[in-house]
């Protein structure tokens, strides 16, 4: 029987995950995308992005063989200034 705690913290947990998906680009991916399956060079290639985005890294270009994920479906959300 699901309990009104467990309710909550269910909700809990949830407005952590949206929280840390509004920080983080790696965290946003598996939130929209819960089955991404992440390999070392997803989060490397979030981890330039990042700084690309915040301005440490003025020109960034990746180069990648096809079918490493760098590619986003027009139907995937995408995170923007706006939020």
């Amino acid at each position: 029987m699901i309990t009104h705690d467990k309710i909550q913290a269910l909700e809990t947990l949830e407005e952590a995950a949206r929280r840390k998906a509004r920080e983080n680009f790696l965290a946003f991916i598996l939130y929209t995308k819960k089955n991404y399956e992440v390999n070392w060079h997803h989060r490397l290639i979030c981890k330039y992005l990042e700084r690309f985005i915040s301005g440490d890294i003025k020109r960034l270009m990746i180069f990648t063989p096809p079918q490493h994920g760098k590619e986003i479906a027009d139907s995937q959300p995408i995170i923007t200034t706006n939020g």
